[in-house]
């Protein structure tokens, strides 16, 4: 049942609430100094984007879409292009999962096998950097997807829905205990890890979840 509105400020606010963004500056903080998102790559000081400017860049690009095509001949597109939008950050954000699974894999077999060379001590730092750096950018990336779905549900009254198929304590040292925290910390984020494969969960739904009421 469709809900009526006795003048358009009470319309704007329901808009408003509706499209509602999630946490950006969560999802864009920065959990290191430093950044790499490959061992090929050097590592990097530059930032994450700014949060609000990322929020308002594709509020931005989404309202542009619908905007420009609304009450015209091509109307009927504007949902294609924006389907289209979010699509592009999940598959982005999904393609980072996925690096960042494998760092992650590859590092706890190499936390398996202790070497006291400078050698795996600098490989343990730099798989450790590329896996957060990694879960950053996929953090970012889905908040982007969450927002994209959220305006095009409302835009549409169709819940965005994208194309399935195409995831030695006495040894330690300070490198070894921080590669083996982030480690221990991805079973924390294990619900979270189901956000590209279904979008939503029944514990994550408020913050992941993708259909509208």
């Amino acid at each position: 049942m469709s809900q009526r509105f006795s003048n358009f400020a009470d319309l704007a606010d329901h808009y408003a609430e509706q499209v509602a963004s999630p946490d950006y500056g969560t999802a864009f903080m920065e959990q290191t100094e430093m950044a790499r998102l490959s061992i090929a790559e050097e590592p990097t000081t530059a930032e994450m984007p700014d949060p609000d400017k990322a929020q308002a860049a594709l509020e931005m690009i989404m309202a542009t879409v619908f905007d420009l095509f609304r009450d015209t001949r091509m109307e009927d597109f504007s949902a294609e292009i924006g389907w289209g939008i979010a699509n592009s950050f999940h598959v982005v954000a999904k393609r980072l999962d996925d690096r960042e699974d494998a760092a992650s894999q590859k590092l706890t077999e190499l936390l398996k096998t202790w070497d006291p060379s400078e050698v795996y001590q600098t490989e343990v730092e730099d798989l450790t950097m590329t896996a957060r750096s990694l879960s950053e950018c996929r953090d970012a990336m889905e908040c982007m997807r969450e927002h994209a779905a959220r305006i095009y549900h409302v835009e549409t009254g169709r819940p965005f829905s994208p194309v399935r198929g195409s995831r030695v304590a006495s040894k330690a040292t300070a490198s070894m205990i921080e590669a083996r925290d982030y480690i221990a910390s991805r079973p924390n984020n294990a619900v979270n890890n189901m956000r590209h494969r279904g979008l939503s969960s029944p514990s994550r739904a408020g913050k992941h979840g993708l259909t509208m009421n």
